[in-house]
């Protein structure tokens, strides 16, 4: 509730700004308030610090309960990034498919990118959405109001990812790649604002890049329904048929897993030609 409240309090004051007029003075006045519906609309963020001292202080003087109080304190502390996570991904425009699909977003972040497909050789400042099942790039611009939009420009899946760690020439910058192995064609460069937000980003790529293995492992380890045969078809195959079963071996197929994995384990160095 607070995280959605966040987002959209730069949308409510606007459409005060824009609609309300004298409407709310003339009630303040009426009724002699102190305060102007701005300052009760902030209120509901300002309480989420007070929560976070109420619970910090809570946890120090009280013996019972500290687990819960812990949980509830790890989510007040979570709340301004969730609700600032949430207010960027509202911006993002020109993404045709279901972003509810794409997972929990886990990060968001400005980089310098260095597109191979690109044929002029310079970064460009692009705006980073990491999802569970789905990197996606964006451009930064400001509409006719001065308002920050971002525009879509690709994504990469996260089960094909793989990560280069150091880039030689530039301590934050940091390579992904899709396929068996990196190369000049598949490889784009990624240069952090710090070197503390790089291994930030690097930890959660590889966590998530791990999450999506388990998770196609699992989904292969299902049996796969197939249809029941007939009993007069399954006759006739037999009679007509005998060794068509042997023809096929026995169907089963295992995808490359492995070198999937071996990607997010690579600490190799490359040069920034």
């Amino acid at each position: 509730m607070y995280v959605t409240y966040c987002k959209n309090k730069p949308d409510s004051n606007q459409l005060i700004l824009e609609h309300a007029g004298t409407f709310f003075d003339e009630i303040q006045q009426r009724h002699g308030l102190a305060n102007s519906i701005s300052s009760y609309l902030i209120k509901p963020v300002q309480r989420i610090t007070k929560y976070q001292l109420l619970l910090k202080e809570l946890l120090t003087c009280c013996e019972e309960g500290k687990g819960e109080l812990k949980d509830g304190l790890e989510v007040m502390l979570s709340v301004p990034k969730k609700a600032n996570d949430a207010m960027h991904v509202s911006m993002l425009e020109g993404f045709d498919e279901n972003l509810d699909v794409q997972g929990e977003l886990i990060l968001q972040d400005s980089f310098q990118v260095w597109d191979p497909k690109s044929l002029i050789r310079k970064g460009r400042e692009r705006h980073l959405f990491l999802f569970e099942i789905s990197l996606v790039f964006s451009k930064e611009i400001k509409d006719s109001s001065g308002h920050t939009k971002y525009v879509y420009k690709n994504k990469l899946l996260t089960s094909e990812l793989g990560v280069t760690e150091h880039v030689e020439g530039d301590p934050c910058k940091f390579a992904l790649w899709s396929g068996r192995t990196p190369s000049s064609d598949n490889k784009t460069v990624l240069k952090a604002s710090s070197i503390e937000t790089k291994q930030e980003w690097i930890k959660n790529i590889r966590e998530v890049i791990q999450e999506r293995i388990i998770h196609l492992k699992g989904a292969l380890k299902e049996p796969i329904q197939l249809p029941k045969t007939p009993a007069k078809q399954r006759n006739n195959s037999k009679r007509d048929g005998v060794d068509d079963a042997d023809s096929q071996g026995d169907g089963s197929s295992q995808p490359d897993t492995i070198s999937i994995a071996s990607r997010t384990s690579q600490n190799t160095v490359d040069s920034d030609k």
